[in-house]
């Protein structure tokens, strides 16, 4: 949220170190310290409003 993302997108944050480690074979390594953040793509207030999605953002190569 402190990045500009409204709140009402984020519909779950989760730890995955205990669950799913990157090293399992060292539970203890730093990069099994991470979290997943879904986001919706339109908040729940514009889905009940009816207001239309964003259009899909291409990428143009350079």
């Amino acid at each position: 949220m402190a990045m500009g993302i409204p709140g009402e997108r984020i519909q779950s944050l989760v730890g995955k170190a205990d669950r799913e480690p990157l090293v399992t074979n060292d539970p203890a390594n730093p990069q099994n310290r991470r979290i997943s953040i879904m986001l919706l793509r339109r908040s729940y207030t514009e889905q009940m409003m009816g207001t239309p999605p964003p259009a899909p953002q291409t990428q143009t190569p350079p």
